[in-house]
C-alpha cells in the first residue's frame, strides 16, 4: 500500500492494481499513472499494489491467488480510507469488451452515474452489469461487489492489452482526471 499526494486532502482516490499479474499493462503503468496525477492534483492517492508471488505464471491460479490477497487483505483495509472512489485495474485481449471501459458489478448509483458522465463526455465506454444473472467474474463476487456494498463507489477499469505502457499510463491519468472532477469536494 502506498498513499501519493496530499495526506490532508478532502478528496481521495484508490487504485488497486495487480489483482490479475498476467495483466502487467493494468500494473506499473496505472501506478506510475497515479503517482503522476498525485504531483499535480489535491489528491491524496492511494494504491494497492498487489504483488502474487504464489504460481505468478500460471493463468487460473495467480488470478485467483490475486483476487483471494485482495479479498482477505485489500477489502478490508479500504474501511480505513475515504476513498470518493475506487479503481480495479484490468486489462483485456481482443474481442473482450472494447477498448479502455469501465464496469460498475454492483450497479450501485454512485458508480453507475461516474461511468455515465464518464462515457458520455469521452471515449471511455461503460458497460453496465446485468445484476439478474449471476456473476461470471469471480473478481466481482470477491472484490468489486463487497467494495461497493460498503458505500464506495467502485469501477472495474478495462483496458485493451494491445497498446503501450505510456498508452495506459495517459489513458489512466486522463480518467483519473475525469474522476477526481466529478468527485473532489
Amino acid at each position: 500500500k502506498f498513499v501519493y499526494g496530499n495526506n490532508n486532502s478532502n478528496t481521495e482516490l484508490v487504485l488497486i492494481a495487480g489483482i490479475h499479474p498476467r495483466e502487467p499493462l493494468s500494473i506499473e503503468p496505472e501506478i506510475k499513472a497515479a503517482k503522476e496525477f498525485a504531483q499535480n492534483h489535491d489528491v491524496k492517492f492511494t494504491v494497492y499494489h498487489v504483488n502474487v508471488t504464489k504460481d505468478p505464471d500460471v493463468y487460473q491460479a495467480s488470478r485467483d491467488n490475486g483476487e483471494s490477497l485482495v479479498h482477505d487483505y485489500v477489502v478490508p483495509d479500504i474501511s480505513n480510507t475515504k476513498g470518493k472512489a475506487v479503481i480495479i485495474s484490468h486489462s483485456h485481449v481482443e474481442g473482450y469488451g472494447e477498448g479502455f471501459y469501465l464496469a460498475t458489478p454492483a450497479m450501485d448509483n454512485a458508480s453507475v452515474d461516474i461511468s455515465q458522465k464518464i462515457a458520455n463526455s469521452s471515449d471511455f465506454n461503460y458497460f453496465p452489469t446485468d445484476t439478474s444473472k449471476p456473476y461470471k467474474a469471480t473478481s466481482a463476487t470477491l472484490v468489486s461487489k463487497p467494495i461497493a456494498d460498503a458505500g464506495y463507489p467502485t469501477f472495474v477499469y478495462e483496458i485493451p492489452e494491445n497498446i503501450t505502457e505510456q498508452n495506459s499510463t495517459d489513458k489512466a491519468i486522463e480518467l483519473f482526471g475525469m474522476m477526481y472532477d466529478l468527485v473532489k469536494k
